[in-house]
């Protein structure tokens, strides 16, 4: 019995330690930037030009910059990931960003749902040429402020454009010639989001998710003497042990549930039609001591997800066009009741030039009745014959024209509203072969 006690030990350690970080593993594969999760192995081929990391020795910096086009126009997108084979951060930032007034919480109200916990968030009070500026936080990440020698020292030193620091702006140089609060990553593994917009709604947008213990070479590192944490003594409380139980214990519970919340439709206003569509990943591999059947699920729900994505940048391009067709519809509508009120005003006249000209043959009647008036009669009988004429030629061509126009309006509001009522006809979809 005893020589068997250390064995027994070590077996409970071991499965205690493989529990922890299947936890682990499954709470990081739910913060994905670009499709990439955090965590998860990464491959230097798609595109990344990377290079030593200038902070972190034992980690390599990959960057790749793209000029993308979305639905409200053109912007530069920098995606960072800092590897040592696995991601431990993965951050992108876009430039210019568009948003109308209330797509910043939607987007933070979806993350929220996501992730299942509400942001904590740090908004900017408005300023001049900063209507909104916010920064949300979910997990156990925390964003601890610069304080005045850490600032006086980044003032009098390049920044480096690897720098992981956070801030309100996007811009850390003008944060510091502002005095705005500047954040450095503390913690474990979260999911950051940060925007900021002007009036007209043009702005910046940055999300990353980090694990900040692995970069800083240890799961429980203590905070800095000369900075202040930027959350509240309950974000800390959330950033413990019971909390990350709290968080895996959701993840397990919703795991099933993960691709038909993923294969919802978008809501109104979110932030994805000008972002690259990010494939859902499923993590760290983890699946050595997982069966063939839990893979064959894994295919399974990406191949509906991706089906479901497809699906709905079909439905969105289709709703586009019916827009742009219903716009040309309205155009056309307009032009037609413009037309149809002049050709109405036209008439209007002719019936009263018509009154005027019962008028004078009436007139003239009553002189040719007078003996003594006969030769003025037959005269103002010539020149009322001679304005008939004059006036019906010239009538002629109008009545023609406006005939003209009224088919040719009928016509283009009855094409048009074709195209829409086909570009809004849902299309039948494909079933998705799956993998197994």
């Amino acid at each position: 019995m005893r020589s068997n006690l250390p064995a027994t030990i070590l077996c409970a350690t071991l499965s205690a330690a493989a529990a922890l970080a299947s936890h682990q593993a499954g709470a990081a594969s739910l913060y994905v930037v670009d499709g990439i999760s955090l965590g998860a192995s990464f491959d230097s081929r798609r595109g990344y030009q990377c290079s030593p990391s200038e902070q972190f020795p034992q980690y390599t910096w990959c960057e790749r910059k793209r000029h993308e086009r979305g639905r409200r126009g053109g912007f530069d997108s920098t995606t960072s990931i800092l590897q040592d084979g696995s991601v431990a951060y993965i951050g992108r930032e876009i430039r210019p960003a568009f948003f109308a007034d209330d797509d910043m919480e939607v987007e933070i109200k979806r993350l929220s749902a996501r992730f299942g916990n509400p942001a904590r968030e740090m908004r900017l009070p408005d300023r001049d040429g900063i209507s909104n500026a916010v920064i949300a936080v979910w997990g156990n990440v925390a964003l601890q402020e610069l304080d005045s020698s850490s600032r006086s020292a980044l003032e009098n030193t390049p920044l480096s454009p690897q720098n992981v620091l956070i801030d309100h702006l996007g811009d850390i140089r003008q944060s510091l010639k502002l005095g705005l609060p500047i954040y450095r990553l503390r913690g474990s593994a979260g999911y950051v989001w940060s925007a900021a917009s002007d009036e007209a709604g043009r702005g910046h947008l940055r999300f990353l998710a980090v694990d900040a213990a692995a970069l800083a070479g240890t799961k429980d590192e203590p905070s800095r003497p000369g900075g202040k944490d930027a959350t509240a003594e309950g974000a800390k409380k959330r950033a413990a042990t019971p909390a990350t139980k709290d968080v895996t214990g959701t993840v397990a519970k919703d795991a099933n549930a993960d691709g038909d919340r993923r294969s919802a439709p978008a809501p109104a206003g979110d932030l994805r039609p000008f972002l690259t569509p990010q494939p859902t990943s499923s993590g760290p591999e983890t699946g050595k001591q997982a069966g063939p059947a839990k893979d064959r699920s894994q295919q399974t729900i990406i191949a509906k997800t991706r089906a479901a994505e497809a699906e709905r940048a079909r439905i969105m391009e289709a709703e586009q066009l019916a827009a742009e067709e219903r716009t040309k519809a309205r155009v056309a509508w307009a032009r037609f009741e413009a037309e149809k009120a002049a050709h109405e005003n036209r008439v209007k006249w002719t019936l009263a030039a018509s009154l005027v000209v019962l008028l004078a043959t009436l007139v003239l009647l009553r002189l040719m009745t007078r003996p003594q008036d006969m030769s003025k009669a037959h005269a103002a009988a010539r020149k009322l014959t001679q304005s008939l004429c004059l006036i019906s030629q010239r009538l002629q061509p109008v009545c023609a024209r406006a005939q003209n126009l009224f088919r040719l309006a009928r016509i283009r509001v009855a094409n048009l509203m074709m195209k829409a009522h086909t570009a809004i006809a849902p299309k039948p979809v494909e079933p998705t072969e799956q993998t197994g």
